[in-house]
């Protein structure tokens, strides 16, 4: 358990690092709570970790959660967070939060009505995992922004990462190397029209 947290999301997994920061991409720049996991995307990686994971949630404060969204930025105020409590409102459901000095932060919890129609990041997931597992012999020449994978490892919480390759120009399964992490992740690849190789 993180220092100093009494109950919540515990700071180390950033997972809003994963979310897009684009207002065209409006529900991108949301996690969303579904089958007791977090899932979030910004259409190029996209990232699930188990609530029971990343949080210490009781199982009536995980149901309330489901199928609920939460903004990137209050994910992250939620992290500096000594105590987070999820509590029934007059109006849905609301983080209830007391900071490192006792003061008391309300933050809300929408719903996909709300907000809009969460992508549906498991099946993407699920998908690259299959294909990963059925690697074949072709391979295309792909890159990555490394701002991308900083942000997946930063929101994983990992030292070493192994990328899992599947169809040419698919999506890259990305693993903490540390088997106990139960999160998991994809990055999309960049194609490369001409690669260049350095020579020495």
């Amino acid at each position: 358990m993180a220092k100093n947290l009494i109950h919540g999301f515990f700071p180390a997994y950033k997972l809003h690092k994963v979310c897009a920061d684009d207002c065209l991409l409006h529900v991108y720049g949301y996690l969303c709570f579904k089958n007791g996991n977090v899932y979030a995307t910004d259409a190029h990686i996209a990232i699930a970790a188990p609530l029971s994971f990343v949080s210490n949630f009781d199982d009536e404060e995980k149901e309330l959660l489901e199928g609920k969204l939460i903004h990137a930025t209050q994910f992250a105020q939620l992290l500096k967070m000594r105590e987070t409590y999820v509590k029934e409102a007059e109006n849905g459901v609301q983080f209830e939060c007391k900071t490192k000095l006792g003061e008391t932060v309300i933050i809300p919890i929408l719903t996909e009505e709300q907000v809009g129609k969460f992508p549906n990041v498991e099946s993407v997931l699920v998908e690259a995992d299959k294909n990963a597992k059925e690697l074949g012999t072709q391979f295309a020449h792909v890159g990555f922004k490394p701002s991308r994978l900083a942000d997946l490892v930063a929101a994983m919480d990992a030292k070493i990462i192994e990328f899992y390759f599947a169809k040419p120009a698919g999506a890259i399964v990305v693993r903490d190397q540390d088997k106990t992490n139960e999160i998991r992740a994809i990055l999309m690849p960049c194609m490369i029209v001409e690669p260049k190789f350095l020579t020495y």
